[in-house]
């Protein structure tokens, strides 16, 4: 496990504009059930990220009902949605879990991406939790990979690291 600040996330979800394609409630897909237990819609975001007018990310956000239904396309258009639920919105953020996986990008991906089919992509799932460990939302992205970089500092100093193991 890799500590680090919010602020950090926000930099790396962050772009010069970001694009709703979508908004919608629609029925928690199976694969996310786990995240959210019990309830049987949540509001979808669809986006396009893009910098300097090319398009680098295509991302997918699942967020409770009552707290997407507040976020408009104008918060979204330049601030990751983490950052429009704590700033805007007041949700307490206390936890957020990344997992990030090589994939190949699929037709669909291709086409919204402008890469070839089966180009490296970094699919990026991303769970934010609120108060009392509920998650508030969760982040599908699909990132290019030839215009994706994951890059990791930490400091070593014998009493405490950014980095520990789970």
């Amino acid at each position: 496990m890799l500590l680090g600040t919010l602020e950090t996330v926000f930099a790396q979800q962050s772009s010069e504009e970001s694009e709703l394609l979508e908004k919608k409630l629609v029925p928690v897909p199976a694969a996310l059930t786990r995240y959210f237990q019990n309830i049987p819609e949540v509001m979808m975001f669809r986006r396009i990220r893009r910098d300097k007018s090319v398009p680098v990310s295509y991302a997918i956000n699942y967020v409770l009902p009552d707290i997407g239904r507040r976020i408009t396309a104008k918060q979204l258009r330049r601030q990751p949605m983490t950052k429009v639920l704590r700033d805007d919105l007041g949700v307490n953020v206390n936890r957020i879990e990344d997992t990030v996986e090589a994939q190949l990008a699929s037709p669909e991906l291709a086409h919204l991406l402008g890469v070839d089919l089966m180009s490296p992509m970094l699919f990026f799932l991303g769970v934010t939790f609120g108060e009392g460990g509920v998650p508030v939302d969760v982040a599908c992205i699909h990132y290019r990979g030839d215009l994706f970089k994951f890059s990791v500092g930490f400091d070593v100093d014998g009493k405490t690291s950014k980095v520990a193991k789970k």
